[in-house]
């Protein structure tokens, strides 16, 4: 299998409020290519910060003599939340929701959610890790 990818994101750090934008390209064996662009912003404050934003994406496959088939195009919405202190608790809550619209009768639209609690303390030899995940997958 031969891949090939191209990943580009770009931060703009003005204030507390950074927006940000995305391309990630990749294709594999020549039969197949996605193309993923995105916009966001990031929102930070003392030890923690929100992180949300929209992406497309189009996945295309190889036809014949270099045509290229739309198979699909989606859009995805992301947020994360996140809270780090120096000591204690941190937490993360990530969410993702795709929405697919697709030519083949494929309709994996999805949400996932992500829930990670740590505790460390630099004193102390003990640390926790707790990381839930929910995945579904609405046909």
């Amino acid at each position: 299998m031969r891949l090939q990818s191209f990943n580009v994101s770009s931060i703009f750090f003005i204030s507390k409020i950074s927006p940000n934008i995305s391309l990630s390209l990749e294709q594999r064996n020549l039969d197949s290519r996605f193309q993923k662009t995105g916009v966001g912003l990031k929102i930070k404050s003392i030890g923690s910060y929100i992180d949300l934003g929209l992406e497309q994406r189009v996945d295309e496959e190889y036809k014949i003599e270099n045509d290229w088939s739309h198979i699909s195009k989606d859009i995805i919405a992301y947020t994360d939340i996140s809270n780090n202190p120096e000591k204690g608790w941190k937490k993360n809550i990530s969410f993702k929701q795709r929405i697919k619209k697709s030519n083949v009768n494929q309709n994996y639209n999805y949400s996932l959610l992500d829930l990670a609690l740590a505790w460390k303390n630099r004193k102390s030899p003990f640390s926790c890790v707790i990381d839930l995940k929910k995945e579904e997958i609405l046909t």
